[in-house]
């Protein structure tokens, strides 16, 4: 098992391109617009990146000459200015079902935080709390929606093994009649109150991850 940065073009195209051979077989999943993964890392030209906002490295793992699993490192310099911390954020987390393929994916991360002296890693941003972030952690029998995660059940037990502790927990739910405009409070109040049930529930994980 090995894992490299990714440098060259062809490799980017790995990076996008790996949740169609993990998903192969998973009929709710909802493939991106490759396009758009593209875009959002570019650090080139996506506005994420621009004027020190962040930064992004991006690790694939390799058995032989086959990939088995991709992650991002994310250091969003907003994020910790914000919330005067010093932590990396992990992202764009796909792997085949093995403990072995994930740990050297998050020691990857863990290794590059060191090196920048950040105190801790958390995770999935995919790549900012303005976008998709969480892990499913239930709700596997419902198809993906705009701005929510999706996942394959294994998972939750990749990020476990790799030393990872929940630290907050998302929940998500659907509307099971029409709402009126303004009507849901919080997540379990709109499931009492109104008929909502219960979509399924999302996690962020953390990790110590820098210097000791």
């Amino acid at each position: 098992m090995q894992v490299k940065v990714v440098e060259s073009r062809a490799e980017r195209s790995v990076f996008v391109n790996l949740p169609w051979s993990l998903y192969s077989n998973d009929s709710l999943w909802v493939p991106p617009l490759k396009a758009s993964v593209r875009q959002v890392l570019d650090s080139g030209k996506h506005p994420f990146y621009q004027e020190g906002g962040a930064e992004v490295e991006l690790f694939l793992a390799w058995e032989g000459d086959r990939p088995v699993g991709r992650i991002a490192a994310i250091v969003n310099h907003e994020f910790n200015r914000f919330h005067v911390s010093n932590e990396v954020h992990f992202g764009f987390f796909e792997c085949i079902d093995s403990v072995q393929a994930a740990r050297a994916l998050f020691e990857a991360v863990e290794n590059w935080t060191r090196k920048r002296g950040s105190e801790a890693v958390s995770g999935p941003f995919n790549p900012s709390t303005n976008y998709e972030c969480g892990l499913l952690v239930d709700g596997f029998d419902r198809s993906p929606v705009v701005m929510m995660t999706y996942n394959p059940r294994y998972y939750p037990d990749l990020v476990e093994g790799a030393d990872d502790a929940l630290g907050v927990e998302l929940r998500a739910a659907v509307a099971t009649e029409p709402l009126a405009h303004g009507a849901v409070g919080t997540a379990d109040g709109a499931e009492d109150r109104l008929g909502v049930g219960h979509a399924g529930d999302q996690m962020i994980t953390r990790a110590p991850g820098g210097g000791e």
